[in-house]
């Protein structure tokens, strides 16, 4: 009596076993159904704001509607983040560039928020020193942005980034990189200095579509 009853608890573990694996391999089956789209949660929608690109042109957010976006906040002379972010934004344009996405679907900028030191002639240097395989960014792809000191530490905080001045000249700051969808919807904040390149070029291609 013994022996059967522990054949049959036996047996029965091995089913609910069974049953557990079919249904979490179910799950991951139907988790796997949905886009990459939509993963990245709605987080808001982007404030527009109104700067001036390198030509002293003005230059308004919402020009951009109907292409997925890739928005920095720098300044020129950071040592640390604002390169690095810059380094791997540039090989996210390159891949996207690569895949057949153009400049009429996506749209990366830089935006400064240091415009008493970074001129338009400084921020044209600063991007131009960046290449990826040997190729500088395609500027069709890629918006230069600057106003006074107000508007564009104003538009940093509409966007809940942290921009502190310190009195040897640099800043402390937020390093996010933030993606916007074709509607002005924040999409997802990445770390900047460390960017998850590939994970980029998976959500704005996903965007795209």
């Amino acid at each position: 009596m013994n022996t059967l009853n522990t054949y049959r608890s036996l047996k029965q573990r091995r089913h609910v076993r069974l049953v557990f694996f079919v249904i979490l391999g179910l799950g991951l089956l139907m988790s796997g159904c949905g886009s990459d789209a939509d993963r990245l949660p709605k987080m808001g929608v982007a404030p527009d704001f109104t700067l001036e690109d390198v030509t002293g042109k003005p230059y308004q957010f919402h020009q951009d509607a109907g292409k997925v976006r890739l928005l920095s906040f720098i300044y020129t002379t950071c040592p640390t983040e604002c390169p690095a972010m810059t380094h791997w934004m540039l090989v996210v344009q390159k891949e996207l560039k690569a895949k057949g996405i153009g400049p009429d679907q996506v749209q990366f900028y830089s935006i400064t928020f240091d415009p008493e030191v970074d001129t338009p002639e400084v921020m044209e240097d600063f991007i131009h020193r960046f290449k990826y395989q040997d190729e500088p960014i395609d500027e069709d792809y890629w918006r230069l942005l600057r106003g006074s000191v107000e508007a564009t530490r104003q538009v940093a905080q509409d966007f809940h980034l942290l921009v502190q001045p310190l009195d040897d000249g640099t800043f402390i700051h937020s390093d996010k990189v933030i993606l916007v969808d074709k509607e002005g919807e924040i999409r997802y904040l990445y770390n900047g200095s460390n960017l998850p390149v590939e994970d980029v070029i998976r959500d704005m291609s996903a965007l795209v579509k």
